[in-house]
């Protein structure tokens, strides 16, 4: 049996190559495993780029979102360069009571483009699921040379408590080289509002409830001023709210346009003949939610799945969705690690193993 094993990262636990591992190693040895671990736009996504396309590696010292010196890395081939933002300005480059996403900034990522356009490349895919930050994408534009200034013309540091002093936008002195910019992304919230950046996703970067309020006042006024200078609109951009404001950013400061994460690494990775050429797909990340169903990888494969009549199964720490709905997506089986005899920290902890044992107790049954 021609088994394709495609899962997503289980976040806080394993990667996504690890969990394939851990699958492939529950299967009988009938099952000739093909082995792709998958991302959708977020961490792991270099990952993914570097193990299907011929390039290098390139590491250097930034900033991380508070400004502190670290070593980041990004992915070279030919004339495209992959930049993923978790890496300079990623949620889990800060311990917990670090996290504060009003001083949090995009800098860093900046930073990593900047050194890729000295490389002389052409055209750069950001990837932008993971960050700590709000700054609407005014760091990684400082760190290409625009300037932020309040009201009685002062520079502001590009940070997210600072969006709502801001007054005037001055451009580069020296425009950017025509590079072609792609932000790869899955997330499709506006840039401000009750669904956009601040209100959906700041909590979870260490705002307050008060502090929410004042970054989407201060996403809101940026939006105005890039409208008034550069004549777009970010609030008619799905998924201008992405990483906190770095989707619209990415598209006024860059000129950048926004696609699919699942659907640009289905395409890097060839997922969609894997998936045609095999008899089970098997699949999963940590948690299967709403989110999962709705445009993410789980749902991607899904529906290449069913059009060609090929049986899914999921395997997550847990699931959030009916069973029921899940079948009517094509999926076969569901396999969660965490259950009455497991709790989340257990499972969390123990993924591989658990994975593994799970997979194995299907075919004993």
């Amino acid at each position: 049996m021609k088994t394709l094993i495609c899962p997503d990262k289980f976040k806080g636990s394993l990667t996504a190559l690890k969990v394939a591992k851990a699958i492939e190693k529950g299967l009988p040895n009938l099952h000739k495993s093909t082995l792709v671990p998958m991302a959708d736009g977020g961490e792991g996504s270099l990952d993914v780029i570097a193990a299907n396309i011929a390039g290098r590696w390139k590491t250097i010292e930034v900033n991380d979102p508070l400004f502190r010196p670290v070593l980041a890395s990004y992915y070279i081939s030919e004339k495209a360069a992959f930049v993923e933002m978790a890496r300079a300005s990623g949620y889990e480059l800060l311990t917990n009571p670090e996290r504060n996403c009003m001083i949090a900034s995009t800098f860093g990522t900046g930073e990593l483009i900047r050194d890729a356009i000295q490389e002389g490349i052409k055209s750069i895919y950001l990837f932008i699921g993971g960050s700590a930050t709000n700054d609407g994408g005014i760091g990684v534009a400082a760190a290409l040379g625009y300037a932020f200034l309040d009201k009685t013309g002062v520079e502001l540091s590009p940070i997210g408590e600072n969006l709502i002093r801001i007054h005037d936008i001055i451009s580069p002195e020296n425009s950017l080289p025509e590079i072609e910019f792609t932000v790869v992304c899955d997330v499709t919230n506006p840039f401000f509002g009750p669904n956009g950046a601040a209100h959906v996703y700041a909590a979870q970067k260490g705002a307050s409830p008060e502090q929410i309020v004042e970054l989407d006042k201060g996403l809101a006024n940026l939006a105005h001023i890039i409208q008034k200078q550069f004549k777009i609109n970010l609030q008619e951009i799905k998924g201008a709210g992405a990483a906190g404001g770095l989707g619209g950013g990415a598209v006024a400061f860059l000129n950048a346009k926004i696609q699919s994460g699942t659907e640009t690494l289905m395409d890097v990775t060839g997922l969609h003949e894997k998936i045609k050429n095999s008899d089970l797909v098997i699949t999963g990340e940590g948690k299967v939610d709403t989110q999962s169903i709705s445009g993410k990888l789980i749902d991607g494969i899904c529906k290449i799945a069913k059009a060609n009549q090929i049986p899914v199964w999921i395997i997550c720490g847990i699931s959030e969705i009916p069973e029921s709905e899940l079948k009517e997506l094509g999926v076969e089986k569901v396999i969660a690690l965490v259950n009455e005899e497991t709790p989340a920290e257990y499972a969390i902890q123990h993924a591989g193993a658990l994975i593994e044992k799970r997979i194995q107790e299907l075919f004993q049954s």
